[in-house]
Order: structure tokens, then C-alpha cells, then sequence
């Protein structure tokens, strides 16, 4: 149980103070990372209407969208990588050798 304590406002007044930590953690809804963007008209439609078709709010869907960006943008950037070694007398290496 979270600690109180209580000081008096005025004679015979007295006001209950929960520590500061404890209201908010009771409080907030989640302790993720907040962030605001600004989104052009265009965008804002289409992630409201995905958020209707797939019936989640828009923030989650944003999330899903974000985390789908992030690994297109992985991909592309380990297929730069491997091009990149992909080269005419590239040397191989057999996968039993490559992770023993």
C-alpha cells in the first residue's frame, strides 16, 4: 500500500496526499514511448481506414504499419550488403563452416 500523508490546509482541514509515483503509475494507460507526428490528409485517411478494416484503433495500426516499414528497411538493408559480396570470384563458404 502506497505511504500517505496528511498536512492540515487550515484548522481542523485536512488534505490527503498519495505520493506522486503512485498516482501515475496507477494512472497511465501504458509506459510506452509517446510520440506526435504530423500527418497529411491523405495519410491520415488511409490509416483510418485501414484501422476500420482490420477494426484496431489507429494508433495500433500505425504501430503494425511502422513495425512492417522497419523490417522492409532491414531487408533492404542486408540485400545492399550481400550485393555488395555477390561478386564475380566471391569466395563461399558452406554453411557447416559459416556457424561452426
Amino acid at each position: 500500500m502506497a505511504a500517505v500523508r496528511t498536512f492540515s490546509l487550515y484548522k481542523g482541514d485536512t488534505l490527503l496526499i498519495h505520493l506522486m509515483r503512485t498516482l501515475i503509475k496507477f494512472f497511465m494507460a501504458t509506459s510506452k514511448k509517446r510520440i506526435n507526428i504530423s500527418l497529411p490528409d491523405d495519410v491520415d485517411e488511409a490509416l483510418k481506414k485501414l484501422a476500420e478494416r482490420d477494426n484496431v484503433p489507429q494508433a495500433t495500426e500505425a504501430i503494425h504499419l511502422i513495425k512492417i516499414a522497419l523490417e522492409i528497411d532491414e531487408d533492404e538493408v542486408w540485400n545492399a550488403l550481400a550485393s555488395r559480396r555477390d561478386t564475380k570470384g566471391a569466395k563461399f563458404v558452406s554453411h557447416k563452416n559459416a556457424w561452426a
